[in-house]
């Protein structure tokens, strides 16, 4: 309804936002001014499904659900030959520096075991409608609330799966709840009802394109409003000018401008999270190379650091760094939902100097269960 999708010789080459309301109607055309002379052949048009291996009488308004809800009923096969019953992918151009969030409502109809059993959820990074990463929910479980995976080449897969209890508890039928998915380049942030439940490393490349899919072999069906896919910033508390290879630095290399407000209510200008699955036992380590550009004294002026423990991009420990000051070289804090704060702060100089603007330097953080090491 609000994008086509333009295939040369069976590729996909392009997803086009519709600028006409749709209608099934077309025409061959040729441009002038270029003594152009063509001939087409076997024009057809054919009415196509908006859903995939679901049963006919799934669509929008379909059943007695609202006209803006999506009813999909999942009797296609069993489970997992079947797949997913879904919805046919929707997308969006993503501007450059941009990650991209997707989101719905979805209510669980019926399944095998009634109302409360089930296999609801969404994709994304959709190459087409049988290829995304996907997360599903079993209204039946709550220990096992959710459960990661990818659709490739229309078969489940499951390559850094994880399934878990949710926080903020487990999913009902019978009521509507909210997932919402923020993609960045290299994995997504799964929350349901606003809550963070996982971070998933993409399977498939960064493109913002998603779908709404129901587990066939179940007898499962449910319905779905509200689906969005928006363009979202890869900073937080930045200039709009900031992002990887902005302002003529390194295409890898991250530029940040925090001209946001002041301090502390200003807070710190960030880049989104980033994460690892870290296995049992383990402690991790986060580094990274900085350089500060300039501060309100020129190149030996500023607050530059790295976040570690990061709940979010709101939430996390940290430590700055203060090139315009050698004896209290470093601070310690933590950023709680948006608010600087000090517990247990550190301040004081640098075993082995100062740092210096101009210069890169490097920083690294060993982090264990109840403490941090700071290099």
């Amino acid at each position: 309804q609000a994008s086509a999708d333009i295939y040369k010789d069976g590729s996909l080459i392009a997803r086009q936002k519709n600028h006409f309301q749709q209608r099934a109607s077309g025409t061959m055309i040729v441009g002038n001014g270029y003594r152009n002379t063509a001939k087409f052949k076997g024009f057809a048009i054919k009415a196509v499904s908006r859903t995939t291996r679901c049963s006919s009488s799934s669509g929008y308004g379909a059943n007695s659900v609202g006209k803006d809800e999506l009813y999909l009923n999942a009797n296609q096969g069993s489970w997992p030959s079947g797949a997913f019953c879904n919805s046919n992918t929707n997308s969006i151009s993503l501007p450059a520096q941009k990650d991209y969030s997707i989101s719905v409502d979805m209510y669980n109809i019926k399944g095998w075991k009634g109302v409360n059993s089930g296999h609801l959820g969404i994709g994304w990074n959709a190459e087409d409608k049988d290829s995304y990463d996907f997360v599903y929910f079993r209204p039946h479980s709550d220990s096992s609330c959710f459960q990661t995976g990818q659709m490739i080449k229309g078969k489940p897969s499951w390559h850094n799966k994880q399934s878990a209890a949710c926080n903020g508890g487990g999913v009902r039928g019978g009521k509507w709840f909210n997932v919402k998915v923020v993609v960045g380049q290299a994995s997504a942030d799964i929350y349901k009802d606003g809550s963070l439940i996982a971070r998933q490393k993409n399977h498939f490349q960064q493109r913002a394109s998603g779908t709404m899919i129901v587990g066939n072999g179940y007898r499962n069906t449910a319905k779905f409003k509200g689906f969005a896919i928006k363009a979202v910033s890869r900073t937080t508390r930045c200039s709009s000018s900031s992002g990887y290879g902005a302002n003529s630095v390194g295409k890898d290399e991250l530029y940040l401008n925090a001209n946001q407000g002041s301090w502390p209510s200003g807070a710190f200008c960030n880049s989104n999270t980033n994460s690892i699955s870290l296995p049992a036992q383990k402690d991790y380590s986060i580094s990274v190379d900085m350089y500060n550009i300039k501060g309100w004294k020129g190149v030996n002026s500023g607050h530059l650091g790295i976040g570690w423990n990061a709940e979010d991009k709101d939430s996390y420990d940290f430590v700055y760094f203060r090139p315009h000051s050698d004896s209290s070289c470093f601070q310690t804090g933590q950023m709680i939902k948006g608010k600087p704060s000090w517990h247990n702060k550190q301040s004081a100089a640098c075993n082995g100097g100062g740092v210096r603007g101009g210069k890169w330097f490097n920083v690294k953080v060993v982090v264990g269960q109840a403490s941090a090491d700071i290099y």
